[in-house]
């Protein structure tokens, strides 16, 4: 699909710094949607990378499955055609806002600066470069460990609220009472193996899908180099989708930035030792993470592949 501006496309796993990145975009003034979810994901990008999990079988936290959109030529070709159908329809609308819409009738003819974040893309990427072929990708990555404690941790808080609604209520939550909704948001990460094992997959399908876009349209960096360098990994992000923000745009993004969030397992012992027993993992040395000594964090902002 020949697009005026080709989108700029944030992916990565869960948990792992990509909202960070996306609310720096936004600042940019890249258009990012008209309706977002909390996480700054544009509901619309969402719901189509929801559907498409859902033809496999697949979903955000069992994506294996997802493969089968990428290596059945027949289904990768309809669910191609199937995207180009929505993007260029009205349904565009929800994307774009109405006066937007107005204006450009689609996204094929949007001018200024656009794209999504949703970590789902991590997995669908493929299908979105088939239809946006000069679409420009940011990768974003942090330590695995980090990422699994964070999703055991959101899984219990939210396990947690539910059963205190049932307590106090002796009821649900009516959107969580809704058919299809969940009690969490996913109830797989019972441990930090199971929630580390989802870390592996998306860093799978990233090597993956990653591989073939050439490195002037692939920005890569890690969570942690952004807390350690953030204006280095802001003011390089902005030169990688071509803006040149207000130095006032660039201290404010910079500013409260924690560092100490970078390996937050660290400060943890038990996090420690099963960083240990998973740092030899495939993922972990794709990724870099398996030479980080522990007083030197990771430095990883680059165009291209590391």
């Amino acid at each position: 699909m020949n697009a005026a501006n080709p989108p700029i496309i944030v992916v990565g796993m869960h948990r792992s710094g990509t909202s960070m990145v996306t609310r720096a975009l936004d600042a940019f003034g890249v258009f990012l949607g008209a309706r977002k979810e909390i996480n700054h994901e544009a509901l619309f990008f969402l719901r189509l990378n929801e559907w498409l999990l859902e033809q496999v079988g697949a979903s955000w936290d069992r994506p294996a499955l997802a493969a089968e959109l990428l290596d059945v030529p027949a289904v990768r070709g309809i669910a191609v055609d199937a995207l180009r159908g929505f993007v260029t329809s009205p349904r565009a609308v929800r994307y774009l806002g109405l006066a937007r819409y107005m204006r450009c009738r689609g996204l094929a003819r949007m001018t200024e600066p656009w794209g999504f974040k949703d970590p789902r893309a991590t997995l669908t990427l493929p299908l979105w470069l088939d239809l946006f072929p000069e679409a420009r990708v940011v990768f974003v990555h942090r330590h695995g460990v980090d990422v699994a404690h964070s999703l055991v941790t959101r899984m219990e808080r939210q396990l947690e609220a539910t059963r205190r609604r049932l307590a106090e209520h002796g009821r649900l939550p009516e959107r969580v009472a809704r058919v299809g909704a969940r009690i969490a948001d996913s109830v797989r990460f019972r441990s930090l193996d199971a929630a580390f094992a989802l870390w592996e997959e998306y860093a799978a399908f990233a090597v993956r899908n990653l591989d073939a876009i050439p490195g002037d349209r692939l920005f890569t960096v890690g969570y942690e180099a952004l807390l350690a360098e953030p204006r280095r990994g802001v003011e390089a992000l902005a030169s990688f989708v071509g803006v040149d923000p207000a130095p006032a745009v660039v201290d404010r993004l910079c500013d409260g930035v924690d560092a100490t969030r970078a390996f937050a397992w660290r400060s943890d012992p038990r996090l420690v030792a099963f960083a240990e027993s998973v740092g030899g993992s495939a993922a972990m040395r794709q990724l870099g993470y398996d030479a980080v000594a522990p007083e030197e964090p990771a430095v990883a902002i680059a165009h291209g592949r590391e």
